[in-house]
């Protein structure tokens, strides 16, 4: 059964979705980091090690995951972007939209510097025609 989180983001172009899109994953990378700083409460070096992360990565994750979906996205009918397509109901796939997920590997394939983790049963769906991002929990 999939729950539809809904609309997170509508915008008015390409740029303002993966502005948007980029933000939504740095501010999930944190709260997983700060997630991960409270697991290590006790062991000062490790709050300290969590701290830095904190500190630096959202703002690559940002930079990095904002240029890869806007070339994704300007690039949506390259053979290597066929994979981000959601497969149609009956037959084909869906060419104005973009399905991210964890099984993609759109996050690990973006962010292996940042051991990014994300949810296996999120899905984001970008319509690229519209300008929206849509979360759907599986």
């Amino acid at each position: 059964m999939e729950r539809r989180e809904g609309r997170i983001f509508e915008g008015k172009s390409l740029e303002d979705v993966a502005t948007a899109f980029a933000e939504c994953v740095s501010r999930n990378h944190l709260e997983n980091l700060e997630f991960w700083r409270a697991t290590a409460m006790d062991d000062l070096g490790e709050v300290e090690y969590w701290n830095q992360r904190m500190k630096k990565e959202p703002s690559i994750v940002k930079k990095v995951v904002y240029s890869e979906v806007l070339s994704i996205m300007q690039n949506a009918d390259a053979p290597e972007n066929k994979k981000f397509h959601p497969r149609k109901r009956f037959f084909g796939r869906e060419k104005n939209k973009l399905s991210i997920t964890a099984e993609t590997g759109f996050f690990e394939a973006v962010l292996r510097e940042c051991a990014i983790s994300t949810p296996v049963n999120v899905e984001y769906i970008i319509d690229l025609k519209n300008f929206y991002i849509d979360k759907i929990i599986h």
